[in-house]
């Protein structure tokens, strides 16, 4: 299943059109459209209320499924002026404004698009002065962070179509006519997913519980045993190997922060 949040109505009508999603007449809290293998829910704006949105959606309709990902898909503003206007971006990372939080989507699939930086605002961005990263927006940190209880980092993507400079003027319709234009390029991208995904395990069980066993011996931090994961899932990706080579390596079980760390780092290198 492909799950897909936009902020807007407007924004989310031409993947209404192009789809033939049907109105989910059920849903009395948010705008739900379905169709053969997509959920699209209008979130509306702003960080929290995209938050929500996708929690409610993911929390009604995903089912753990390992060919399921989720986009979020809208306009954004930019500073950046060799970015044009109409340009779709593929976002590898997300700067929450407020909180000075990032967070980073895993990119694993070769594609066209431009791969930008994303920093998520409370507020509409005027003045280029704000803005540290290469877009804006108001929904991206939110979005990503609700994501990321359901689904791992290489099954959540952000696609972003720039629609201004900042300082330029808005028209309520651009967002409809800049999507509709990038339209096949979304469904080319949702097409590519759908196939790399398809009857396709990133881990076999047995990996996973050789990554569960390293983080018991290891007695590995939250943050650690997230390191860990995404090194494996990298490695596995970039080689096409499994990692079951892991089981082989003979680590003693730490009893000082210094020797986990140590081990830690050792286990590491063999995932370069």
């Amino acid at each position: 299943m492909i799950f897909i949040a936009t902020a807007l109505y407007i924004e989310a009508k031409p993947i209404i059109e192009f789809y033939n999603l049907k109105k989910e007449i059920n849903d009395t809290y948010f705008q739900i459209f379905r169709g053969d293998n997509i959920i699209l829910i209008i979130t509306g704006v702003g960080k929290i209320n995209s938050s929500i949105a996708v929690s409610h959606m993911l929390t009604s309709y995903f089912s753990n499924n390992t060919k399921d990902n989720i986009l979020n898909i809208g306009v954004c503003g930019t500073k950046d002026e060799t970015i044009e206007v109409g340009s779709l971006c593929y976002i590898n990372k997300i700067t929450d404004n407020e909180t000075k939080r990032n967070y980073y989507p895993d990119i694993l699939f070769k594609h066209n698009f431009l791969e930008r930086d994303i920093e998520t605002f409370s507020r509409v961005v005027k003045n280029t002065k704000d803005l540290n990263s290469s877009l804006c927006d108001m929904e991206a940190s939110g979005f990503f962070l609700a994501s990321s209880k359901y689904l791992g980092p290489h099954r959540i993507h952000i696609l972003k179509v720039v629609s201004d400079k900042l300082s330029s003027v808005f028209d309520k319709q651009i967002p409809y006519i800049l999507i509709k234009n990038n339209i096949d390029n979304i469904n080319t991208f949702i097409a590519y997913i759908n196939e790399h995904f398809k009857n396709k395990e990133i881990f076999l069980t047995e990996e996973i519980e050789i990554l569960n066993t390293i983080s018991d011996k290891l007695k590995l931090t939250a943050s650690q045993k997230n390191i860990l994961y995404k090194k494996a899932l990298h490695y596995k990706v970039r080689t096409q190997k499994n990692i079951k080579f892991l089981n082989e390596i003979y680590f003693k079980i730490p009893e000082t922060k210094y020797e986990r760390e140590n081990n830690f780092a050792e286990i590491l290198t063999y995932l370069r």
